[in-house]
């Protein structure tokens, strides 16, 4: 079976193939693709929002567009991409300062309000409040809880 091309004096073309393959039942052969790391391991929008947000916690405030700008897209972007993975951005951030603190509350006697300034939080009090309605206690209590 060949597929024939010619071109017409017009500037025109033509292709000719048997149209019997048109009809005939495609058999898909898994076992012939190769496997690709990047499109097993394809990172999500929320995954590379924590890679460059964790050197930008220490700053105060909405983090949004430094975010974007670090990912060099809108925050428009970001917020409708994220809808679409079922999370938002203030989401993805709330998880990763929990899991900043509650990792240096565990492993380190780093102070409790340099661990609160280190995610953002310059007031103890208010990294205490945050820290408590994300884990349900406050950062004593939960640094006296996991070096028992």
């Amino acid at each position: 079976r060949e597929a024939t091309i010619e071109v017409h004096s017009d500037a025109d073309f033509v292709i000719e193939f048997p149209t019997d393959i048109l009809f005939e039942d495609i058999v898909f052969d898994a076992s012939r693709l190769k496997k690709s790391p990047v499109l097993e391991t394809r990172p999500s929008l929320a995954s590379a929002i924590r890679a460059v947000t964790t050197p930008l916690l220490a700053q105060e405030g909405d983090l949004s567009l430094a975010i974007a700008d670090a990912l060099g897209v809108s925050v428009n972007l970001i917020d409708k991409t994220l809808m679409g993975e079922g999370t938002s951005l203030s989401r993805v951030v709330k998880t990763l300062k929990c899991e900043v603190a509650c990792a240096l509350l565990a492993d380190t006697s780093t102070p409790i309000a340099d661990i609160g300034a280190h995610i953002g939080y310059l007031e103890p009090a208010n990294f205490t409040r945050f820290f408590k309605s994300q884990v349900g206690v406050t950062p004593n209590q939960f640094r006296k809880a996991e070096t028992r």
